[in-house]
């Protein structure tokens, strides 16, 4: 892959890792195992942007409602196509504290990433966040504003993100 096409997917990758949260109800997180499926299968959603689905997009990340518009925006981009998916690689649950100091409600853990090619191959590797909310695992609002915040700055638009700010 050249550095022309590889350059706009790392910030592509960064784009989708900062941002506020929306409170919910304290909550006990499931199992590790649960949790692992449920996350992995959540960034696998939401990085699969080959797959132009804006709903499956949203049902797996946190406060979609709001940040519906700027996503749909992102995923406009030729570069989105290049993604397919992603791989977790690690996931730490946070304690309540490590939560509330990132920003994030809890429970939540930080999460290890690589982005995948519709190929299967990795194009670069981040870190994020999951929180539990209502009954699953969601990618954290923070993560997606963080992404988007850098898409926006490569696209070059001083344009605030739409859904991101406090």
């Amino acid at each position: 892959m050249s550095k022309k096409v590889l350059i706009p997917l790392v910030i592509i990758a960064l784009f989708f890792t900062a941002c506020s949260t929306s409170n919910s109800p304290t909550t006990k997180a499931p199992s590790a195992a649960v949790t692992k499926k449920e996350v992995s299968a959540a960034y696998q959603s939401f990085f699969n942007l080959h797959n132009p689905s804006l709903g499956a997009k949203l049902s797996v990340i946190q406060d979609s409602k709001a940040l519906s518009s700027a996503i749909s925006t992102a995923m406009s981009s030729s570069l989105a196509k290049d993604a397919g998916g992603a791989k977790v690689t690690a996931i730490t649950p946070y304690t309540k504290s490590q939560c509330a100091n990132a920003a994030l409600t809890y429970p939540c853990a930080k999460v290890a990433y690589s982005i995948l090619s519709t190929n299967g191959s990795v194009l670069t590797s981040g870190a994020g966040y999951a929180v539990y909310s209502n009954g699953k695992w969601l990618v954290a609002k923070a993560t997606v504003c963080g992404l988007l915040s850098l898409f926006s700055e490569y696209s070059g638009s001083k344009t605030p993100i739409a859904g991101c700010s406090t």
